[in-house]
């Protein structure tokens, strides 16, 4: 049984897009690896290891964050040698960007040790990408494998191409079982529909960050020609700044919701919004999520190495509309929304584009084959 030592920011119940793919990673592999996880302790200063889901799990403790980014611990190279050294991986998995841990690993030498990098996206920040970025590029020297979710991650990061002979491209998955309508479901679907008196939905979920572009979404509500409403799931440092600036009753801010919830407001919405403008959102795992269960989407054009726009193309999954351009953003929502015939179409094509290439069977099989070629 291979041991692979999965290295990522943050790790469940931590919320995020990496941290749904590391997850992925784990349980794809549970059944023929021997799993284990260090990460950093996102609540607290404290360190500690736990078995969460039946696999290890070293949370190593911050005590503060450098640009409010990249968190700073003085226990991390310590824990990371005594795992080194106690389990003895075949395999480290490197989920990139994480800058502190890579220093850590070009520090050692990893004699017999495979090393894949799950590259994810550009270091974020400019202060961040001018201090480690040449990190994360030599990093991609010493691998032996990485990994890019879509084919758009390649083109923005000249690097990656000096390596073209060890990248693979695997898009990451949904949990399908997540997204089962029951009689629970059903109900709240209904209690959602006429909770906005009949109106059309457009939905959106995710933090309340910079580069979730809600900002051009609540300005774009300005412009909606449709009676319709928004509902702004999440939560994040932005929120109360975001709740101050919307200024249009169609506007519903409703937090953090369940799994379940989530799955009700997809199936009751008429729209998905994801107004994200950079390359900070890689790949778009909320937005995937939507299209399974048929809801066609608005998107931003994104240049350089985001996925977004391989993960909802334009025109076949939902529409596509210059960057940031709010006014464009809102025409597309009312043409999905005035047209239902369209919105049909996009919807069936959006559910078949992610059982086609974001599928967790595919996803499995693709991980698998790497850690065992």
């Amino acid at each position: 049984m291979k041991k692979i030592l999965h290295i990522v920011g943050y790790y469940h119940p931590a919320i995020g897009g990496i941290e749904d793919v590391a997850n992925s990673v784990v349980s794809a592999t549970n059944d023929i690896c021997e799993n284990k996880i260090i990460c950093y302790n996102q609540d607290s200063s404290k360190t500690f290891s736990e078995i969460y889901k039946g696999v290890e799990v070293t949370r190593i403790g911050v005590f503060a964050k450098l640009f409010k980014r990249q968190p700073i611990t003085f226990s991390y190279f310590i824990n990371f040698k005594r795992i080194l050294n106690s389990f003895s991986p075949d395999i480290i998995h490197f989920h990139s960007p994480n800058p502190l841990p890579a220093i850590y690993i070009l520090l050692l030498r990893l004699q017999g040790i495979k090393l894949i990098i799950h590259w994810h996206a550009n270091v974020p920040g400019r202060l961040l990408k001018l201090i480690f970025e040449p990190l994360n590029y030599l990093l991609l020297s010493k691998s032996d494998t990485i990994i890019v979710a879509t084919p758009y991650h390649i083109r923005g990061v000249k690097s990656l191409m000096k390596y073209e002979q060890k990248l693979k491209i695997i898009p990451f998955a949904i949990q399908e079982s997540k997204f089962q309508i029951n009689n629970s479901i059903e109900k709240k679907i209904k209690l959602i529909i006429n909770q906005y008196n009949n109106k059309k939905i457009v939905f959106f979920v995710g933090r309340h960050v910079y580069y979730k572009g809600i900002a051009h979404l609540i300005e774009a509500t300005d412009y909606l020609k449709n009676d319709c409403v928004v509902v702004i799931a999440g939560s994040g440092r932005l929120t109360e700044k975001l709740k101050a600036s919307a200024k249009s009753d169609k506007i519903h801010f409703i937090g953090r919701i369940s799994d379940e919830d989530l799955v009700a407001y997809l199936h009751a919405s008429d729209v998905f919004a994801f107004p994200s403008i950079n390359y900070a959102e890689a790949f778009g795992i909320a937005l995937a999520e939507a299209l399974y269960c048929s809801l066609p989407a608005v998107t931003f054009t994104i240049p350089s190495s985001s996925g977004v726009n391989w993960v909802s193309p334009n025109n076949e999954t939902g529409l596509e509309v210059e960057n940031s351009n709010s006014i464009e953003f809102a025409k597309a929502i009312d043409k999905l929304l005035s047209n239902k015939e369209l919105n049909l179409k996009f919807g069936q094509q959006a559910h078949t584009h992610v059982v086609n290439n974001l599928s967790s069977k595919k996803f499995e099989e693709n991980i698998k084959k790497i850690y065992f070629q």
